[in-house]
């Protein structure tokens, strides 16, 4: 099974994506610029790895002399706090720099103490000013962080936006699965990405799929090679990224073993990806079957399943009182 890997960001790289955006200045440390934010996948203790700082994904926020956060955020009502104190003003700031702490970002355009810069250049500390609201700067920050640092894998499949659906083809090679993507496109359905799709998770029980650097808008399909989607269905054809929620594997079966699939309930599983389960079905692979439709209605039935309809379920109750009127 493959294992994600952790994604790090350093703090100058940050502040060079959000600079505009959070209309930030760099006004103090910036010698410590190199810091990096780690993740180490959800559920961790913020903490240090070596000279990383771990990122759990919630450690963005206000002021906190308790548990520390590894990005805080410093708004008037702190600022105002920290100068009020005559008296164990060190020890506060002591409780304030631990080791793990990555950077302060001043917000609301307020001045900086200059205790605050003095220590903060002498611990190597990146700190930031914004004329921003701290909220704001809080949200867009651990949103950025939650998907930069999101834990990462690759799998070898065909990502496709199907009816607005993120379903990942999946079969040994040479099966179709490029041939069924081509296909699909026809239909009017989006390519994400062909023959590997890198996979984030974004949220405890959220995978986002989106294609490698390098391969993106391209398919290759036995007989006629690489092709380019965007140039020959157009721009439309493409999608950037999507949440996964169904998996379709296509697998070559014989005649008995596909008397053996549960004609009912068909063949269905699940997929642990990033350690997310995620729906499976197998759909068998013989002449003549539309497979292009199969996932099309996979799809759809998929969709009904997540809004609360038991198709299965329905039918067995139609079917029981069809048995009852007949008595």
């Amino acid at each position: 099974m493959p294992h994600g890997i952790p994604s790090r960001v350093s703090v100058a790289t940050l502040f060079q994506r959000l600079q505009a955006d959070l209309q930030l200045s760099w006004v103090a440390g910036r010698s410590g610029g190199e810091r990096c934010l780690e993740s180490q996948g959800w559920g961790d203790d913020a903490g240090r790895v070596g000279s990383h700082a771990v990122f759990d994904i919630a450690q963005v926020g206000h002021l906190n002399f308790i548990h520390p956060n590894l990005v805080q955020v410093l708004g008037a009502a702190e600022l105002h706090y920290l100068a009020q104190l005559t008296t164990g003003r060190e020890a506060n700031l002591e409780q304030l720099f631990v080791p793990s702490l990555t950077a302060l970002v001043i917000a609301e355009d307020q001045p900086v103490p200059g205790f605050l810069l003095q220590a903060a250049e002498a611990a190597d500390l990146p700190v930031f000013a914004s004329p921003l609201s701290a909220n704001y700067l809080v949200a867009r920050i651990q949103h950025f962080l939650s998907r930069v640092l999101a834990e990462r894998e690759t799998r070898h499949g065909v990502f496709m936006d199907v009816l607005g659906m993120g379903i990942f083809l999946v079969g040994e090679s040479g099966i179709g699965k490029s041939e069924l993507a081509l296909e699909l496109l026809s239909h009017g359905h989006r390519l994400i990405a062909d023959d590997a799709a890198e996979f984030a998770r974004t949220a405890p029980d959220v995978i986002v799929g989106a294609c490698p650097p390098g391969i993106q808008d391209h398919l290759e399909v036995r007989g006629v090679g690489i092709i380019n989607i965007r140039d020959m269905f157009g721009a439309g054809a493409i999608m950037r990224s999507k949440r996964l929620r169904l998996v379709v594997e296509l697998k070559r079966m014989a005649v008995a073993d596909m008397a053996r699939i549960d004609r009912l309930r068909g063949e269905q599983g699940v997929m642990s990806v990033l350690g997310v389960p995620i729906p499976q079905i197998t759909l068998p692979v013989t002449p003549g079957r539309n497979l292009a439709v199969l996932v099309e209605v996979a799809a759809r039935s998929q969709f009904l399943k997540e809004t609360g309809v038991d198709t299965l379920a329905r039918f067995e109750e139609q079917l029981r009182r069809s048995m009852e009127e007949a008595e």
